[in-house]
């Protein structure tokens, strides 16, 4: 299994030491907004925990405002409460008026 990045793994609040320097402040919200891993990321279970995660540790930077940050079927791009299939964590986040647009692939 793949370790979530920060922004996808945070249940904590992402002040993990093995956080990839999340929390350094010397990292700019961009850089923070669109740290990310390899995937796919492999998860299975109900997708809520993982999105309150993820929007948790975004809203934790004042430098970032959250678009929106959903898990949904890579297909229909309908939100999905549990992956028990492959899945899409996607994410949009504006920093300043700057739009970022990310997405993840999540496989059970």
């Amino acid at each position: 299994m793949h370790q979530l990045p920060a922004t996808l793994n945070a249940v904590d609040g992402g002040n993990r030491r093995d956080d990839g320097g999340w929390n350094d402040p010397r990292r700019t919200a961009r850089e923070r907004a669109t740290q990310h891993s390899a995937g796919p990321h492999h998860v299975r279970g109900e997708a809520a925990p993982l999105v309150a995660a993820g929007r948790q540790t975004i809203a934790a930077d004042p430098a970032i405002t959250l678009d929106y940050f959903e898990i949904v079927d890579p297909e229909t791009l309908e939100a999905m409460t549990v992956i028990t299939k492959p899945a899409l964590a996607a994410v949009a986040v504006f920093i300043g008026n700057t739009r970022l647009i990310d997405n993840a692939l999540l496989e059970p």
